[in-house]
Order: C-alpha cells, then sequence, then structure tokens
C-alpha cells in the first residue's frame, strides 16, 4: 500500500520512497517545521530488526552515519524515524565505470568516508555485516555516508547463522562462522576491485581476483591490497580501518592533478 502523505508520530509526514531492501522501505519525509528527516518503514513482522538498528544506531555520533531517532509504528509496521542523508547510492552515483579510472578523486574520497565510519565503529565494539553499495550514500563531491544498521552489533555477539548480503558476505558470513573488523573490510575489498575493474569477482571461495594490472594511476600494490582485503581468511586479512584508510588517502594524494 503506497504511504506517501501518510503521517508518524510527531506529525512527521511521508514525502516519497528514496530506498527500499529485503526489510524496509525508506522514505524522505518532513517534519512540521518542514525540516526533511528519513522514516524507515520495517515489514510487519521484522520489529526485532528495527529494534536492534535502533539500539545499535542511537551509539553513533559521527558525520560519516546516518543518525537514528525513535522507533514509532505505521498501522501495524515498525518504523524508525532518522536524519536525512542527500546522496546517491554508490553504485548509481558511480555510472561511469571503473570509478578508479573515471572519477578516481571522488571514489577514492567515498571509500576513505566509509572507512573512517568504520573505524569509529570499530572502535566502539561494533560490526557493521551488511558492506555494500545500497548502503552507501553519495554527494557529488564524493563524500559519502555509511546507512543501515538493522544486522550491525556487538563484534563478540553470537549470531549462529549466515547475515549480510549473499553478493557481498565475507567467506565467514556465509559460513555462519564468527565475525571481526576483517569481515567488514572485505566488504571494502570487493568495493575496491569495482572501482578497479569496473566489476565484482566471481562469487566463489576463494574469490577470483583479477590478475591483471590495474589500470593507471594505480600501481601494482593496489592489486596487493584487493587480494589482502579479499584474502579468503579472515585470520590473513587487515583488521585496522584506519590502516586501509591511510593507504587510500596516500593513493588519492599521489593522484596527478
Amino acid at each position: 500500500m503506497p504511504l506517501a502523505g501518510r503521517q508518524v508520530s510527531g506529525g512527521i509526514r511521508l514525502v516519497r520512497p528514496v530506498g527500499s531492501g529485503s526489510h524496509s522501505v525508506a522514505y524522505l519525509a518532513v517534519t512540521p517545521l518542514g525540516q526533511p528527516c528519513t522514516v524507515k518503514v520495517f515489514r510487519p513482522h521484522m520489529l526485532e530488526h528495527a529494534q536492534r538498528e535502533l539500539r545499535v544506531g542511537r551509539q553513533f555520533r559521527h558525520p560519516r552515519l546516518s543518525q537514528v531517532g525513535a522507533l514509532t509504528q505505521l498501522d501495524d509496521a515498525p518504523a524508525l524515524i532518522m536524519s536525512w542523508v542527500p546522496g546517491e547510492t554508490l553504485f548509481t552515483r558511480y555510472k561511469k565505470r571503473p570509478a578508479l579510472r573515471c572519477e578516481a578523486g571522488a571514489y577514492l574520497t567515498s571509500l576513505c568516508d566509509v572507512l573512517e565510519a568504520l573505524d569509529y565503529i570499530h572502535g566502539i565494539g561494533v560490526l557493521h555485516r551488511d558492506i555494500k553499495p545500497d548502503n552507501i550514500l553519495v554527494q557529488d563531491s564524493g563524500h559519502a555516508t555509511l546507512v543501515d544498521y538493522d544486522l550491525s552489533g556487538p563484534v563478540d555477539e553470537p549470531l549462529g547463522g549466515q547475515i549480510g548480503t549473499p553478493a557481498f558476505q565475507s567467506p565467514e558470513a556465509r559460513a555462519g562462522r564468527d565475525l571481526g573488523t576483517a569481515s567488514d573490510l572485505y566488504g571494502i575489498g570487493l568495493l575496491l576491485h569495482w572501482g578497479l575493474w569496473g566489476e565484482l569477482p566471481e562469487p566463489e571461495i576463494p574469490p577470483q581476483v583479477r590478475s591483471e594490472a590495474p589500470p593507471p594511476p594505480f600501481q601494482a600494490e593496489a592489486l596487493e591490497l584487493v587480494r589482502h582485503l579479499l584474502d579468503p581468511d579472515i585470520a590473513d586479512r587487515p583488521t585496522s580501518a584506519a590502516e586501509v584508510r591511510s593507504e587510500l588517502l596516500r593513493w588519492r594524494a599521489e593522484l596527478p592533478h
């Protein structure tokens, strides 16, 4: 049923859908004072996911993360009131591909912003668990915001099954094993591969990383970093988002002007 025009608590009015996933539909909404916000309406049986996103997201205070406000109800569906994040999803924003050949500076900015967000949440003991293009909103400048926390949770939380989006799952997420910070960074490896060659590696274990040299101006070290991030063994992958970000910042600084 279309929900545009409906109101939730506080007189917030839904304007139009701006994104959807398997658990929810996100709407641009406006407050009674005319301020934009996001209302994420979950499927009626997804109350636990909405509660998780509220519980996890309320911890976050960072400019590269969307802010979660309050849990409300729309008919029989749970809904979250959240900050409005402008931009397009990552794959939509970078229509010219490979992104690191067509818009290298902007794409590196996007990945560095996501890594900054990951460094923050990892620092407070939380994993995102669903790093994928649909959960990264990118502005024209390349600056990005990481969104969607309904699969996120503490590093030491037992899961008891698969988690994440199949095309972007780490090997351990696909196998239902324990996750770590390296599991989130696996998603960065996939996005870096896509940025370099315009496609994701074949979804195999181990993933079939491209063997040819990356496009100029990137060197063989770029291929090495992708292989390192996509190592099938979690113990052999980088664990520090800050260190990976520093490497990408160096690449950006060395781009020809």
